[in-house]
């Protein structure tokens, strides 16, 4: 079992302190909710975790392994992210088949012989038919684009996945069907989930626990039910208190 620590980390953008001294801890196969008003520095940290944003200091582990600035190739694999629009992180010369090989080959995760399987495998997975492979990613819906982008971060295997806003560029009606998803996938893989939102809905239907950032810093870090419950200061309960109506998970 491979968890993921994040110990005392720090982001500096010049003089400009974005991350200040966050610590996280999460068990294999589960769920963070990382939560907090715009600028609060969640998606600071989220990138820091999938080593987009190296930490100014602090260390980040994924099990035994302390993950260092510079990641190698597979370092990089274990931990995946799916950002909050799918469009702009698909390329849109590509086809879905020709995005999902080049991941599987570069990476060597399946023999050559098995890429197009895969691929198959991958859409069958995110719940789209095996002829979405050779079609653009402009030919598809939004959510139609995210079920994409998951199979493109699912294609390398990860053991982490870095969920940015999943559903807030989508349309309402989609929404519940990709926070389904991705409870099954979380579910079936085994996946230790970090879903980065605005939307508490999503983390009380996602997440296991909930960390609320406000100025860069972590001023809550509770279990979900204790979270929605009994919230642990005002900038909690004035979040809670904006949102009209919850889920009763």
């Amino acid at each position: 079992m491979t968890d993921l620590e994040v110990s005392h980390i720090n982001v500096r953008f010049g003089k400009f302190d974005a991350v200040k001294d966050v610590s996280l801890s999460i068990p294999s196969g589960g769920a963070l909710g990382l939560v907090g008003e715009s600028g609060s520095g969640k998606t600071t940290v989220a990138r820091a975790i999938v080593g987009l944003h190296p930490a100014t200091s602090g260390c980040i582990r994924l099990g035994e392994e302390l993950l260092p600035r510079t990641r190698s190739r597979e370092q990089f694999r274990r931990i995946q992210m799916v950002y909050q629009d799918p469009y702009t992180s698909l390329n849109p010369r590509m086809t879905i088949r020709n995005m999902l090989s080049e991941v599987l080959r570069l990476h060597r995760i399946v023999p050559r012989n098995r890429v197009r399987q895969r691929c198959t495998e991958l859409m069958d997975m995110v719940q789209l038919s095996e002829s979405s492979l050779d079609a653009y990613p402009s030919q598809f819906s939004g959510g139609q684009r995210q079920r994409i982008a998951l199979a493109r971060a699912l294609a390398l295997a990860p053991q982490v996945l870095v969920a940015d806003e999943p559903t807030s560029a989508l349309d309402a009606s989609v929404q519940s069907k990709i926070v389904d998803l991705l409870a099954t996938l979380r579910s079936e893989l085994q996946l230790t989930l970090v879903c980065v939102s605005h939307d508490l809905a999503v983390v009380a239907a996602l997440c296991d626990s909930v960390a609320v950032m406000k100025d860069g810093k972590i001023i809550e870090n509770s279990p979900k039910n204790e979270f929605f419950s009994h919230p642990s200061n005002d900038y909690s309960r004035n979040l809670l208190a904006a949102v009209p109506r919850l889920p009763s998970k």
